[in-house]
């Protein structure tokens, strides 16, 4: 089976303070991304992007959607 990569989106959750005694997470998705975009490029540009924000940025996430063959 072959699997090919049909998008790659990035994913930065932000602190959003603490709710009923848990972590709120609030999310914002990145998507049309490359998909040959490297882990350590999405890492640096989640950094870039954080220091544009007021928010701390908790999580850091790539999402591959692939369609198998």
């Amino acid at each position: 089976m072959a699997a090919t990569i049909e998008k790659t989106q990035l994913r930065l959750e932000y602190d959003n303070g603490m709710k009923d005694g848990k972590q709120a997470i609030q999310a914002r998705t990145y998507s049309n991304l490359k998909n040959n975009a490297t882990d350590e490029g999405l890492k640096s540009a989640s950094t870039a992007i954080g220091t544009l924000s007021k928010k701390d940025i908790l999580n850091t996430k790539k999402i591959v959607t692939s369609k198998i063959e």
